[in-house]
């Protein structure tokens, strides 16, 4: 690295600089959790389409950048870029052609930690949507940098608490359900509800959630069940005509060789199709069983 990584650079409204000459942490050097400047992007994989881009058409929103005691530069926010560019130069040098430069804003002096921190957030949220599993480390981050205040953790990373509380309990989801979600099977709404539960039951429930839309209505649902804490209400129409489909052939008990018997809603569903349970007593229930049986 330059120790002056700005001597040299074309200026005018903006300061150009080669990537190789910006420190990029975690990466040019060792940065952990409690660094203002950790990026958990910086441990995946550089974007191709980004590489691609920059290739064809260079770089066009600059990066933040703060310049050290020494006079080095190093990246506050825009660690992608540089890395993207970094790899761009890779191929145009073997390609025999003119490396690219990246655009940086001025400096940042005089801001706190904190004021970093918020900075870092702001820019890269705006810029492009991180993923799920990625605003959960930096959920956590923010948390500590705040000393466990929620409130002020969640004003800074700009969403509800509500929100944030989910992301801090995704980064306890197991391993299946991370990937899940990662490859957008599950929303991050989805993901926490179903992260309440032990490692054993949210792999037991996964699956279910995913098949009824990976929703959080349905990660509630499914929660419910694990924990047995389901409430007693209308079951599907689905399960009501397989009932009545058995009681039709005379084979109730056959309902066990389907595996309905797992449904919260099975013995109450074979009340009322049996008549032990009037359906009178529950709204719409007999138009429902009518409605079913016809059909």
């Amino acid at each position: 690295m330059a120790k002056t990584a700005i001597e040299g650079a074309t200026r005018g409204n903006l300061f150009y600089v080669y990537p190789e000459d910006i420190n990029i942490p975690g990466i040019d050097y060792e940065c952990g959790p409690g660094d203002i400047l950790y990026n958990p992007r910086n441990l995946m994989d550089v974007s191709e389409e980004l590489v691609t881009s920059i290739i064809a058409i260079g770089i066009l929103e600059p990066i933040g950048v703060k310049k050290d005691a020494d006079g080095l530069l190093h990246v506050v926010y825009g660690n992608q870029r540089v890395r993207a560019a970094r790899e761009a130069n890779n191929r145009l040098t073997e390609a025999g052609q003119e490396r690219i430069k990246v655009p940086c804003l001025p400096p940042i002096r005089g801001n706190t930690e904190d004021e970093i921190g918020e900075m870092k957030i702001a820019e890269n949220e705006i810029r492009k949507e991180s993923s799920p599993l990625v605003k959960a480390e930096e959920a956590a981050l923010q948390l500590r940098r705040k000393n466990g205040n929620i409130k002020e953790a969640a004003r800074a990373f700009g969403v509800t608490e509500q929100y944030f509380k989910e992301l801090l309990t995704l980064r306890e989801a197991s391993p299946e359900v991370k990937e899940a979600v990662q490859n957008g099977e599950l929303s991050a709404g989805a993901a926490a509800e179903v992260a309440k539960l032990s490692p054993a039951k949210q792999k037991e429930r996964l699956r279910t959630v995913i098949k009824e839309g990976g929703t959080i209505g349905a990660a509630k649902h499914n929660v419910k069940k694990a924990t047995g804490k389901a409430a007693e209400g209308k079951p599907s129409t689905a399960l009501l005509k397989e009932l009545v489909e058995l009681r039709s052939a005379g084979d109730v008990l056959g309902a066990k060789k389907t595996g309905i018997l797992a449904d919260d809603g099975f013995w109450t569903a074979l009340a009322w199709v049996t008549g032990t349970l009037k359906t009178e007593k529950v709204k719409g229930l007999k138009e429902l069983v009518d409605h079913v049986s016809a059909n």
